[in-house]
């Protein structure tokens, strides 16, 4: 799971860094092949990051389990604290099969369905993700860094061989508008 979560974070890492949000990341817009290897699809609601406070993101967009506090209160946003919330809803859903919230209100306050898990990493980097305050939901970089992420419990040479370069170029130019 952390290897399979960490290639979708440096692809989502990579969609920020040419300036671009995904604004629905979701288990059914990730693909695997039979090397474990990750493809992030669907760039329907794909755009450039506001560079300003009048180009903020204000409508609702993608799937209502995964959309952050901000999108379900209309709040302006640049999309890419959106993308590090559905982050967090995948790796709980990864790690424990379900959804995190139970209802929409919970999603507003940020309260996870609870777990009996003792991974306390883990959840610490979930909680960190779904942080309904969007000025202390952790970023892109700090995911990378956290602990239970850049702990090596897999193999070196078990990393990503995608050219997330090669294959961000393809599907953006096709689902831009």
């Amino acid at each position: 799971m952390k290897n399979i979560f960490r290639q979708i974070v440096e692809a989502v890492k990579f969609l920020h860094d040419s300036n671009y949000v995904h604004r629905d990341i979701k288990d059914e817009n990730i693909l695997l092949d039979e090397n474990d290897q990750v493809y992030l699809i669907d760039f329907g609601f794909s755009k450039k990051i506001p560079v300003s406070s009048d180009q903020m993101f204000q409508e609702q967009c993608g799937t209502p389990h995964a959309m952050a506090p901000e999108i379900w209160r209309k709040f302006p946003h640049r999309g890419v604290e959106q993308d590090v919330w559905s982050l967090g809803v995948l790796l709980y859903t990864l790690a424990f099969g379900q959804p995190p919230f139970e209802e929409t209100n919970h999603i507003l306050v940020g309260r996870i369905r609870p777990t009996t898990t003792d991974r306390k990493e883990l959840m610490s980097l979930i909680r960190s993700m779904l942080e309904p305050d969007l000025k202390r939901r952790i970023r892109i970089d700090e995911i990378l860094s956290h602990r239970w992420l850049s702990s090596r419990a897999f193999s070196e040479d078990s990393g990503s061989d995608v050219s997330y370069e090669q294959e961000f170029d393809e599907l953006i130019s096709f689902y831009t508008v």
